[in-house]
């Protein structure tokens, strides 16, 4: 963080922060978290599926979304 002073009109030293600095750093402070990704899901719920009851093929033609809830369900998780 950068961090000049104010020396206008003879006043004390002020410190004046740099807003661009502290702004970038809470960027990178705010990372996302990542999703997991369809081939990983599919490998998955390969896994689990120990009957071998779901269709693979149509599996990876389905959205994140309902791949995360497949996974959960096979994994008891509520």
């Amino acid at each position: 963080m950068l961090i000049t002073y104010n020396l206008s009109k003879g006043e004390k030293l002020e410190p004046i922060i740099n807003l661009a600095n502290s702004y970038k750093d809470n960027i990178m402070d705010n990372k996302k978290e990542k999703r997991p990704t369809k081939k990983g899901l599919i490998n998955e719920i390969e896994t689990l599926d120990s009957n071998k009851v779901f269709n693979l093929l149509s599996l990876t033609r389905t959205n994140i979304d309902n791949l995360i809830a497949v996974r959960d369900l096979l994994k008891g998780v509520k």
